[in-house]
């Protein structure tokens, strides 16, 4: 059996966009219920007073400066590997793609169509990530996708992965 990509590329990377959405908004949901959950107990006692003094020391004390960055780049490193996580494992799962993937008839392979493992998974995440430092990247790594026949993005060349519509898919490998 030869694999082929789908022909439809343009239709497949906007089921991708569409896809990435739906992966957003329901992690950002998750997210903010997770650090809601975090941070009220934790400011539960605190006074917009005791906020204004917190404010005025982080322009007067460095300590106090460090700590919130500190605190704001603890925030940032469990979203990365939050959202890592949901990507990795679900693209190396059985499923082979994401919430939004599987809602959207998607899956990711290998170039030869067999599943994909953490590694590639991993590797594709951390190139999104780093493109999605900007908004401007993230644009340049979707438009990447209407360059070639596969339809792939930058994250899937440096994977050496693609999508696919489910039903092109080959039967994962027993």
């Amino acid at each position: 059996m030869s694999f082929t990509p789908s022909n439809n590329r343009n239709s497949l990377l906007f089921r991708r966009a569409a896809a990435f959405l739906v992966d957003s908004f329901l992690l950002g949901f998750v997210q903010i219920l997770l650090l809601f959950a975090l941070f009220i107990p934790l400011f539960s006692g605190v006074t917009e007073e005791d906020l204004d003094q917190l404010g005025q020391g982080v322009y007067e004390n460095p300590a106090i400066f460090l700590g919130v960055l500190a605190a704001y780049a603890g925030v940032v490193l469990f979203l990365f590997m939050f959202n890592g996580l949901y990507f990795c494992l679900l693209q190396s799962s059985s499923w082979q793609g994401t919430l939004g993937k599987r809602l959207l008839g998607l899956k990711v392979t290998d170039c030869g169509g067999r599943p994909i493992g953490f590694h590639k998974a991993f590797v594709r995440y951390l190139i999104r990530f780093l493109l999605s430092t900007t908004g401007v990247l993230l644009l340049v790594d979707f438009l990447i996708g209407f360059t070639n026949l596969e339809g792939q993005t930058i994250h899937d060349l440096a994977a050496k992965t693609l999508v696919v519509d489910s039903q092109d898919a080959p039967p994962p490998l027993s």
